[in-house]
């Protein structure tokens, strides 16, 4: 079954499939450890197992396919209720990761790798391609976005937010979804998902081309680079920011673009970032409101210069805005969350915890921040919530959280923003792995060819100073006795390098050529150290 089925003419209208029998639940990962080295935690290693079997899964996001129902396309409707939106926050844990593991990231990569393939498709710009002209349902908008998402005094003539609205003026008709002038959001992500592939995986990629929508009119042909330049070409005559769809300035997806843009100059020397810098002068002015004592307390929702209308701001918003804000101006970031921690009162003891149960994203960037920011109140209060929202484990060793949505797959935009939570262990982790490699991880020794899902790896990190690459491993699928094989490359000499398992010499270990080892163990837990120069 294909994601995304709509109520006839009613494009925000989408159901997930209902759960029609109880979930078999299995026991929590309990994978052991070094002691002083990250490690990723155990309900993230289940997400993980989840979201590769999604990766994996074979679906087709092209003009005559449809997506999987597992891609969640059913969040935060009317505005993220797209299977891209998905990719998207589904890469930011895998971002965080990477740094936890830095001797280990083949497994990111080709996750990554499996996201960029579906982004680029027709249903990944499928808004843009279908959503053209104005909305003929706008008329028949629910009540509730009245005053909320569309302007109470223009309810019923005037195009929601999420439609697209290809065509529509100032631009006229633009097909091509990366050179459309109204269609910044959809740029902007895929900048962010080509610039956190770059970043994870040290590989320069920025000037190979890829096709984008093949299947529309023959569709057109890109680049890492060529997707910068062409926005920043297009936001350099655009202070107040450009349209991220017709006719709206968001500063969320602004924002998102700008660290799109952040990643491409960090990974490759490019000197794109000024426009958001030039853009953020704007929106310090225009967007976003301050206390008598200086700190942010609001942001606008977007701003329409057609209409002559800036909607006000909301706490789901604001939480967006700094998620995206935190690597680019985390002062201003930080003052978001604590305005809105303090509104909902996340950071009161006793208070009750504000969730949104429809949305629980709501909670979920509430404790990403908290976690980022060194909230302890809120962190710990948030934390504790989390148990309340259905942690489960299946009996195949994956984990998500079903937020009593008694929905038939774990829904993918809050488990993987819930998950990145749980990656991050302290706190500026996800600034800094938004940031620039600051460690020789790409010429350090690496762990390769690790036959995931069946061996899972929980720590993975070298050590310079003493010349040792510690890797500890689960079995991510139990399995009767079996046995499995990994590689260990980017080593000088790797006849002197030794390797021992759970504090003994390992004898399953062989030369492959100078550069690498071959190492042989059971599908189970283990402490390997591969150390030069030592017996």
């Amino acid at each position: 079954m294909s994601c995304c089925p709509t109520t006839p003419g009613k494009w925000w209208l989408r159901a997930a499939p209902a759960a029609k029998e109880v979930r078999r639940e299995g026991l929590p990962l309990a994978p052991g450890c070094a002691v002083g080295a990250p490690a990723v935690p155990a309900q993230v290693l289940g997400w993980l197992k989840v979201l590769h079997e999604k990766a994996v899964r074979p679906d087709d996001w092209s003009r005559a396919g449809a997506p999987d129902e597992r891609w969640d396309s059913y969040s935060t409707s009317p505005m993220l209720s797209w299977p891209r939106f998905d990719l998207i926050d589904s890469s930011y844990a895998i971002a965080v990761l990477a740094d936890l593991t830095p001797a280990w990231r083949e497994l990111y990569v080709a996750i990554l790798d499996s996201f960029l393939a579906r982004y680029v498709t027709w249903w990944g710009a499928v808004d843009w391609m279908t959503l053209e002209g104005a909305d003929p349902e706008r008329g028949a908008y629910p009540e509730e976005w009245k005053g909320t998402i569309v302007p109470a005094e223009l309810f019923g003539d005037y195009n929601a937010p999420g439609w697209t609205g290809n065509g529509l003026e100032p631009w006229g008709h633009e097909p091509d979804p990366i050179g459309a002038e109204g269609n910044l959001f959809y740029k902007g992500f895929l900048l962010l998902l080509l610039g956190l592939r770059a970043r994870i995986s040290g590989e320069d990629r920025r000037h190979e081309p890829f096709a984008v929508v093949p299947d529309a009119d023959g569709g057109w042909v890109y680049s890492h680079r060529a997707v910068s330049e062409t926005l920043e070409a297009q936001w350099a005559g655009r202070p107040e920011g450009c349209h991220c769809e017709n006719t709206k300035i968001w500063p969320y997806c602004l924002s998102a673009a700008g660290l799109g843009l952040q990643l491409g100059d960090t990974t490759s020397g490019s000197t794109s970032h000024w426009v958001f810098d030039q853009w953020f002068d704007v929106a310090e002015n225009s967007y976003l409101s301050r206390d008598t004592d200086g700190h942010v307390v609001d942001s606008i929702f977007y701003r329409d210069p057609i209409a002559g209308i800036s909607m006000p701001g909301n706490p789901g918003a604001n939480l967006g805005l700094a998620l995206y804000l935190a690597a680019q101006r985390g002062d201003v970031a930080h003052d978001l969350f604590d305005a809105v921690s303090s509104l909902v009162g996340w950071s009161t003891d006793g208070a009750d915890v504000a969730h949104v149960p429809a949305e629980p994203r709501f909670v979920s960037l509430g404790r990403v921040l908290a976690r980022e920011f060194g909230d302890q109140i809120a962190c710990a209060r948030l934390d504790a919530f989390a148990d309340s929202l259905e942690p489960t484990w299946t009996p195949e060793g994956g984990f998500f959280y079903g937020f009593g949505l008694g929905e038939t797959h774990p829904r993918g935009q809050p488990n993987a923003t819930m998950m990145l939570a749980e990656a991050i262990d302290r706190p500026g982790r996800w600034a800094q792995a938004l940031g620039p490699v600051t460690d020789d991880r790409f010429i350090q020794p690496t762990v390769r060819g690790v036959d995931f899902p069946t061996l899972g790896i929980n720590q993975a990190v070298y050590d310079p100073a003493s010349s040792t690459l510690l890797l500890s491993t689960y079995a991510a699928t139990p399995t009767d006795g079996a046995t499995t094989t990994f590689a260990v490359s980017g080593l000088q000499d790797a006849a002197t390098w030794s390797v021992s398992c759970d504090g003994a010499r390992h004898p399953r270990t062989r030369v492959v050529d100078r550069e690498t080892l071959s190492v042989t163990c059971s599908v189970a837990d283990h402490r390997f150290e591969i150390s030069r120069g030592q017996s």
